[in-house]
């Protein structure tokens, strides 16, 4: 499953809830490729403003329950 988070902070909080029910109600392998427009880390995030805490804290939840793996990233810094 390929997902493109919205930049959007209500549908894209909406788009991880309903991947999770998906994910935890299937009864197969599966494997998630996103580009989630949020951040695991705060030291991830570079220029500007710190990015929000609690949406760091959201989206670490969401790794943890379902399990997932960050396999990291190489390349542009900018996709």
């Amino acid at each position: 499953m390929v997902v493109y988070a919205s930049f959007l902070d209500d549908v894209r909080e909406n788009q991880f809830t309903t991947f999770a029910i998906m994910f935890i109600s299937s009864n197969f392998p599966l494997l998630l490729g996103d580009d989630s427009n949020t951040f695991l880390f705060q030291e991830k995030k570079r220029g500007g403003n710190a990015y929000d805490s609690q949406k760091i804290a959201g989206f670490q939840d969401f790794i943890a329950v379902l399990g997932l793996v960050d396999l990291g990233y190489a390349g542009h810094a900018f996709t």
